[in-house]
């Protein structure tokens, strides 16, 4: 006979609140860890987004500007798998995450978080001069006119986007032994009959819920 967790279908979910108030009386700490799965989720997303990105920039063409905002687009998200936030429960641990790499994918991994943290995020600072803006003087025919040559991400090679992914896919691996990690510490808990009926009802009324608004 099927439980109830079985009998909720594909298209029926537990909210993160719902979770929450069913297993805190069970366990105190559940609340914090289900915050650091879910950011742990999220972050794997990103991941697959940033490969996603890299992916393309190594197999198709772009115009010079595409190719750019494709190529910041994948740093940005990259760099916030790593970055300390005070609203986020979990990120990724980037010393340990150096620890499992070889050395190559090590120094590519410490080069984007640079680029990004240094030039992207904080643009000016003067420690990465690989993107900086050069001054120029334009001399017109009857004037001069001050203006700002810029480097293009496009002056990379594939083999970058190539290696950056291969880094990507293993920060993705990492962040998933971190999630399920956490996750096994509530699997106890979800194995509970009384746990999994009462997140059974909450999920059909959510699902009832959302079908009367249009939602589902």
């Amino acid at each position: 006979m099927p439980n109830a967790i079985s009998s909720l279908g594909s298209d029926m979910c537990v909210d993160e609140v719902a979770l929450k108030e069913v297993l805190a009386p069970l366990d105190p700490a559940s609340g914090h860890i289900i915050e650091q799965v879910r950011d742990l989720s999220a972050i794997r997303r990103d991941l697959d987004v940033v490969g996603s990105l890299l992916l393309r920039l190594e197999k198709e063409d772009f115009d010079v500007e595409v190719e750019e905002a494709i190529w910041w687009s994948a740093l940005l998200r990259y760099g916030r798998c790593f970055n300390e936030s005070k609203t986020r429960a979990s990120g990724l641990d980037s010393a340990k995450f150096i620890a499992s790499l070889h050395f190559d994918q090590a120094v590519v991994h410490s080069g984007m978080l640079n680029l990004r943290n240094h030039h992207l995020a904080h643009a000016g600072s003067p420690a990465v001069t690989m993107e900086r803006s050069k001054f120029v003087l334009v001399v017109k025919e009857d004037h001069f006119q001050p203006g700002a040559k810029h480097n293009r991400a496009g002056g990379w090679k594939r083999e970058v986007y190539s290696d950056f992914r291969e880094v990507a896919t293993a920060a993705n691996a990492f962040a998933l032994v971190q999630c399920e990690k956490r996750f096994a510490r509530l699997e106890p808990l979800l194995m509970r009959a009384d746990v999994q009926s009462a997140l059974f009802e909450r999920a059909r009324w959510l699902s009832e819920v959302e079908a009367e608004l249009g939602l589902a």
